[in-house]
């Protein structure tokens, strides 16, 4: 049976500088991780090769190895000039990928961040775009991977039971990052450990609400709890607990 290669995700473990998180996540028993481009280049200079052999080593180091990293592109520009400058950074992101030693760069089609470009436009606009880099991709030998799935609006309204004190903090935590999840070992279960715990708002005394964007089709394990007055695992009383799943 082929060896299960389970990774995890730089971006996803704020508070870890690249070599706090290779040391922690290979402590942990992850082999495997996706990188995000500044982890390899500052994005400014053209030493991006060297930055990324050098990288590549500091995973080797925790005996660690990049499955992927994300490129940060952006494709959705309404000026002609900006989509150019997008197009060849992707380029030298595409060439440097290799170095920290993998081929997948991880994609993005844009996010028209200023909103200057229709929506109809955008299939177009992306499409076009990877269309122009199909060449170089070929010839640096590398694979792109796409996320498929949108990110939505996803709001958690929770009923609380009529005797919850007027000043409890209701909070939840789940199994993705945006819930507070941010540690899963590959040979265990999730416990109240391995996350934080997410304030909800109070929106009166028998309400709470919490708004995140998650990607649509995600599978969801959280719960929720009355925790204290501050952020900390120590708080966590499993008993009090209330799971929940769904998709």
């Amino acid at each position: 049976m082929a060896e299960s290669k389970l990774g995890v995700i730089h971006y996803n473990w704020p508070g870890y500088d690249l070599e706090g998180f290779a040391a922690r996540a290979s402590e942990i028993g992850y082999k495997y991780c996706e990188l995000q481009i500044n982890d390899i280049w500052d994005g400014e200079t053209d030493n991006g090769e060297a930055t990324a052999t050098a990288t590549r080593r500091l995973l080797e180091k925790y005996g660690m190895q990049a499955s992927a990293v994300a490129a940060g592109n952006d494709f959705l520009q309404a000026d002609p000039a900006v989509l150019e400058a997008q197009i060849e950074r992707y380029r030298y992101v595409c060439q440097i990928i290799p170095h920290v030693g993998t081929d997948i760069v991880r994609s993005d089609g844009g996010w028209n961040r200023k909103g200057e470009v229709p929506e109809d436009q955008w299939d177009g606009m992306m499409l076009e775009s990877f269309k122009r880099c199909a060449e170089f991709l070929e010839e640096l030998d590398v694979r792109i991977a796409l996320d498929s799935a949108r990110a939505v609006a996803v709001t958690f309204d929770v009923t609380l039971p009529a005797d919850t004190p007027a000043d409890a903090v209701v909070r939840m935590a789940g199994n993705v990052f945006q819930l507070g999840a941010y540690r899963i070992h590959q040979n265990q279960p999730r416990t109240v450990q391995d996350v934080d715990l997410v304030p909800l708002e109070r929106v009166s005394a028998t309400r709470a609400r919490g708004a995140f964007a998650l990607h649509q089709g995600t599978y969801l394990d959280y719960y929720y709890t009355l925790s204290g007055t501050y952020y900390g695992r120590e708080y966590v009383d499993e008993s009090q607990l209330a799971y929940r799943g769904r998709s």
